[in-house]
């Protein structure tokens, strides 16, 4: 059975190098903040239109949580969705460029994937960018493993490589 999702509404406040970050999930008003700092993070082949993004946080089972800085503006995103047969996905990671190397990224990844484990997945996909080395090293780092290249995935042509971590355990870790 699965477990019950961690509690959010209690906020997460602890320092990154220096820097105070909260942790919380999405507020239906941070809508177009997060879409703004997605536009930030990426170029236009691979940012997500308004109603893209708007789509992914609209569909079922879906989650996004946040990193805010002190002075309350979100700084770094994750969103995730709970799928069938035991799947969660990373629709996308965002970590501002003067927030990124503090261990934002990371900790956001973390975060969603205890969610999806606790909603009883037992495998979490994404899809990274060919040519996104941090990115791609972090998951790494974190246990995905390359499943295939997805030609052409991104606007413009660009290639994406899909990866997967299983979770240990199965619902909910070791």
């Amino acid at each position: 059975m699965p477990r019950s999702p961690p509690n959010f509404s209690r906020m997460d406040r602890s320092a990154d190098n220096g820097l105070a970050a909260t942790l919380r999930p999405a507020r239906r008003e941070d809508r177009e903040k997060l879409w703004t700092l997605d536009q930030a993070c990426f170029d236009a082949q691979l940012a997500y239109t308004r109603d893209e993004l708007e789509a992914y946080l609209d569909s079922p089972g879906a989650f996004a949580l946040v990193l805010e800085t002190e002075a309350g503006s979100p700084a770094a995103f994750v969103l995730a969705s709970v799928g069938r047969r035991g799947q969660g996905h990373i629709v996308t990671l965002d970590v501002l460029p003067a927030f990124r190397r503090r261990g934002w990224g990371r900790r956001l990844l973390l975060a969603a994937e205890q969610r999806l484990r606790a909603a009883g997945c037992r495998e979490v996909r994404l899809e990274a960018a060919v040519n996104n080395a941090a990115a791609l090293a972090l998951y790494g780092r974190l246990g995905y493993r390359v499943r295939r290249v997805l030609r052409g995935y991104y606007h413009g042509g660009l290639d994406a490589l899909s990866l997967a971590k299983l979770f240990s355990g199965g619902h909910g870790g070791p």
